[in-house]
């Protein structure tokens, strides 16, 4: 009697293990797809994020170019008021002296004795 429930028992464990070998082989196959899709993944977004980051590099470095022309700008433009300032003011200063010098004579010439 021994023998033939071990056969049974060795067959049944033969196709047990039968399915396990295929189940195994099926999960290390989807662990593998996935293992290489998962890669393919981060490639990309890695990518995406290289590219993003050159952007936001370029952007910046676009905008310092223009702060700095704009500062450039500025400082030109400042130099040519302050230039005209200090030409208004010489020429305000000369126009207050020419005054003084009239209203001086005119002073004098109203303290003069009347012929």
């Amino acid at each position: 009697g021994c023998p033939v429930q071990w056969l049974g028992s060795s067959q049944t464990l033969r196709r047990q293990a039968s399915i396990a070998i295929r189940a195994g082989a099926r999960l290390r196959y989807q662990t593998a797809r996935q293992i290489t899709e998962a890669a393919r993944q981060e490639r990309v977004v890695h990518a995406e994020l290289m590219r993003a980051h050159a952007q936001s590099v370029a952007t910046l470095q676009q905008s310092v170019a223009v702060a700095e022309s704009e500062i450039r700008w500025v400082h030109e433009e400042l130099t040519r008021v302050e230039s005209q300032l200090a030409a208004c003011l010489a020429a305000l200063r000369d126009k207050q002296n020419q005054a003084w010098h009239v209203e001086e004579r005119m002073r004098m010439r109203s303290q003069r004795p009347k012929r």
